[in-house]
């Protein structure tokens, strides 16, 4: 079972990785925050549209050990 501390860890590093991987205003990514199931604690991905094959490619399932899940949420905009 993953532990928050080893989620919140592997979050951290995920998000400057994910920073790294993808061009700014082009990026699928539009957040990396942390969730829980029966399993334990994950890095939950919210993605502004479905990503292309090499895209995906660049996406972990898992990062350090801790699970890493993706969710096509559409764009983010402040109220």
């Amino acid at each position: 079972m993953t532990t928050i501390d080893q989620a919140r860890a592997a979050k951290d590093k995920l998000a400057k990785q994910l920073m790294g991987s993808f061009n700014g205003a082009a990026s699928p990514v539009n957040s990396v925050g942390l969730s829980q199931d029966q399993a334990g604690y994950y890095v939950a991905v919210g993605l502004e549209r479905q990503p292309t094959a090499a895209e995906d490619a660049k996406l972990p399932k898992k990062y350090d050990g801790v699970t890493v899940k993706y969710s096509v949420n559409g764009p983010i905009s402040a109220f």
